[in-house]
């Protein structure tokens, strides 16, 4: 089976680039539609269950769980699970370095910060003097500078890591089962959502992560893989099911 897609088209690429546009657009102003944006967000009668489910999308386990059952259950598609192992590897790579190289304060450890936050990163401070660790409530990029802390969850903000996993997720099931993709894409966004209401994330965040993982994802759907890679895979991954059920439909994509 050859990956489902030829190649990328233009309007393929209008939702992330648009998503990524914005969100550099909006950094400047970062703050300012945080508080408003998380206010929004946490004014909404929405119950904590669906926040928590929402978030659920972006675990791991979650992608995991699916991958083997689409892999157990769905021989037409099964081939397509090395694709989102592909796509979910490159884009935590992808995500990662750009968070480690801008070295963004989460809002929640700056201009969101309480009392007790702000002692604890006083606290860590005095710990570590040679380190460049500014404690104010204000937008802050540590960049790729020598003295500050290296692979700190509090200076992970950009882009977003769980809105990554959430959109990499969403753009794979639109490939399998694409009468769901508003489905799919809603439940992606409302876990983007979740991070910038419990404070972990500014809005760019998640744009720029959503953008990203979403243009990456696509593209990664129409890879040829060399070497006859994708055949070889097709052999392993087709046959019989790895379980009794089977799947009557085929794959539209």
């Amino acid at each position: 089976m050859t990956p489902p897609r030829s190649a990328l088209k233009l309007r393929d690429l209008l939702f992330p680039l648009g998503a990524i546009a914005t969100g550099v657009a909006l950094i400047p102003l970062g703050p300012r539609i945080f508080f408003a944006v998380s206010g929004f967000l946490q004014a909404l009668p929405l119950p904590s269950l669906v926040w928590e489910a929402a978030l659920g999308f972006a675990n791991p386990f979650t992608a995991l769980a699916i991958a083997i059952l689409i892999g157990g259950f769905d021989s037409r598609r099964r081939i397509l699970v090395a694709y989102l192992l592909v796509a979910s590897l490159t884009a935590t790579l992808l995500t990662t370095t750009i968070k480690e190289l801008s070295g963004r304060r989460r809002p929640e450890w700056s201009i969101a910060m309480n009392e007790a936050r702000e002692k604890a990163m006083r606290e860590l401070a005095a710990e570590c003097p040679t380190k460049y660790i500014p404690v104010e409530r204000r937008d802050i990029w540590c960049g790729p500078r020598p003295d500050r802390l290296w692979f700190s969850v509090k200076d992970a903000s950009f882009p977003s890591g769980h809105t990554s996993a959430a959109f990499v997720l969403a753009a794979f099931l639109s490939l399998c089962y694409p009468r769901f993709k508003p489905l799919w894409l809603f439940i992606a966004a409302l876990s983007a959502a979740a991070r910038v209401k419990s404070g972990h994330h500014y809005v760019e965040d998640v744009l720029v992560a959503a953008g990203l993982t979403w243009g990456l994802s696509q593209w990664i759907y129409t890879l040829k893989w060399p070497g006859g890679a994708a055949l070889r895979i097709k052999r392993c991954f087709s046959g019989r099911p790895w379980f009794k059920a089977q799947d009557s439909h085929g794959l539209h994509a």
